[in-house]
């Protein structure tokens, strides 16, 4: 079975992945299979080498990239693998403080804790800016989240203490204050607190350790400091750690992406391999030669230098406009033309550097009677309705998120305005040490100390509230329940008649 599964790589590929005995990076260029060495490592691994599944852990950056690399798991060794690890990093430290939730609570937070996402945050913001009365022409929401996350994320790990101007510690603390009085934390959290504790705590952290045999990481270029540490925390002498990445590809500096990390790797990790996959399997030579032509430039890189065994293809052609009507004319001729040599529209794609320079190109396919489909993906929990939904369960649990309480109080409408909110969410900040479903029970009697449309109201949120809580061990019953008993597909269908039903599907998709 071992033999299968290395059978089809290259020589490379196959080095890299029989490669057991100690620390390892391996630089991947584009197109060079690296997703395939990865899964093939993990099988390798479980097959040959008989390590448990939940030995390992496999981490990347997006959930889609981490459900494809278990399904290929799987595919490669023929079975499920539900033991196994395999999630971004803020997933993995978010199932770490449930697994610590007494730790997590030492330092303020309840185990029922809620996770707000950046449009939940930007309103917390807000509010804090308001209260401290700082112009938005010094400091604006989207700036202060930026500071907050940068300050946040560079903090020591072992004091957390911020490293801040004196002027914006205020704006940090308060921020801070209000998420734990929500029972909250940010995405940054979800990395920032799993390595406070590890740093902080032996026993957690040989607990965590002793889970682990081997550690993957995908795009290990976009790691940033937290999650550098937090592998450090993870790896000791009886742990072994593998990355793929490639230097080259290093663009999320913008977002506290840290290339040293990888350039630096065999320093950290010592005795570590180092492989190297430079054949590509993706481009025509053409576009290897221009690309490795521009990135040989850079300085700070490993030597790599792409290759092919597939045919030379087409030179690549630059064109430079002299406007941006310009610009749009000639991708629409070449459209055309394309389309004459026998293209299907649906085979062509344009690309653009930001969603407002499309203005001039659909213009022109308008103008030119050229079918087009512009994808502006909206992240799938930015979605209205999955945010609904979402907030509905946490509330549930939560009964002091007043983000979620002011989203989805009268969300289908029950009467509850918004100086109702204000007064519920008052009265629900009081009970931080109760129980959820006594603070529901309760407000389903009292209303919540509202009268009228607004007490009813307050009585029949409540009741929801209740009737989710009665299915926290199944989280699909407790999605359908909110979509098909207590009207949410209803008010979907009202509101929003001509895509209803790709949004109940968005719902369903949560499960």
């Amino acid at each position: 079975m071992s033999e299968k599964i290395i059978d089809s790589l290259n020589p490379k590929q196959k080095e890299a992945v029989v490669f057991c005995d100690g620390h390892e990076l391996v630089l991947a260029g584009a197109g060079s299979g690296k997703t395939r060495v990865l899964t093939s490592k993990i099988a390798y691994l479980i097959e040959a080498k008989n390590v448990a599944p939940w030995r390992i852990l496999a981490l990347t950056f997006t959930n889609k990239a981490a459900k494809e690399m278990k399904t290929r798991v799987e595919s490669l060794l023929g079975s499920d693998l539900r033991g196994m690890e395999v999630s971004t990093f803020h997933a993995y430290g978010l199932r770490f403080l449930h697994r610590n939730s007494d730790t997590l609570m030492k330092l303020g937070y309840p185990k029922s804790f809620v996770i707000f996402d950046r449009s939940d945050t930007k309103k917390v913001v807000k509010k804090v800016l308001n209260q401290l009365d700082i112009d938005p022409r010094i400091m604006d929401a989207g700036g202060a989240i930026e500071l907050i996350s940068r300050v946040k994320t560079e903090s020591n790990p072992v004091t957390r203490q911020p490293a801040i101007q004196t002027r914006w510690l205020p704006l940090y603390e308060k921020y801070q204050q209000y998420l734990i009085s929500q029972g909250a934390l940010d995405f940054d959290d979800l990395m920032v607190l799993p390595l406070h504790i590890l740093a902080t705590n032996k026993e957690v952290r040989e607990r965590e350790r002793s889970r682990l045999e081997w550690i993957l990481v995908d795009e290990y270029q976009d790691v940033n400091r937290p999650q550098y540490l937090l592998l450090r925390c993870l790896v000791d002498s009886g742990r072994k750690i593998m990355v793929v990445g490639d230097p080259d590809q290093s663009i999320y500096g913008w977002r506290g992406a840290d290339m040293s990390m990888i350039m630096n790797f065999a320093n950290d990790f010592k005795g570590a391999k180092i492989v190297v996959l430079d054949q590509n399997y993706r481009s025509t030579g053409k576009i290897l030669e221009g690309a490795n032509g521009v990135i040989r430039k850079n300085s700070d890189r490993h030597p790599k230098d792409l290759w092919t065994a597939e045919p030379g293809g087409k030179p690549i052609s630059i064109y430079r406009s002299r406007t941006d009507l310009d610009e749009a004319v000639w991708i629409a001729d070449h459209i055309e033309s394309m389309r004459d040599d026998g293209y299907k529209y649906c085979e062509m794609a344009v690309l653009y550097r930001m969603n407002a320079l499309s203005r001039g190109i659909e213009q022109t396919l308008l103008e030119r009677g050229i079918p087009y489909r512009v994808i502006r993906g909206l992240a799938f929990y930015e979605r209205l309705e999955v945010k609904d939904v979402l907030s509905m369960l946490r509330l549930a649990v939560n009964p002091r998120d007043s983000i979620s309480l002011s989203r989805v109080a009268n969300v289908p409408s029950r009467g509850v305005g918004k100086k109702s909110v204000e007064v519920l969410s008052e009265q629900l900040q009081k009970t931080a040490d109760m129980d959820p479903a006594v603070v529901w029970d309760d407000m389903s009697k009292t209303g919540g100390g509202l009268k009228g449309k607004s007490g009813n109201g307050a009585k029949e949120l409540a009741k929801n509230m209740l009737e989710i809580l009665g299915f926290t061990s199944d989280v699909h019953e407790a999605v359908r329940t909110v979509l098909y008993s207590q009207g949410y597909e209803e008010y979907i269908k009202a509101n929003y008649p001509e895509d209803w039903e790709e949004r109940v599907e968005n719902v369903l998709e949560i499960l």
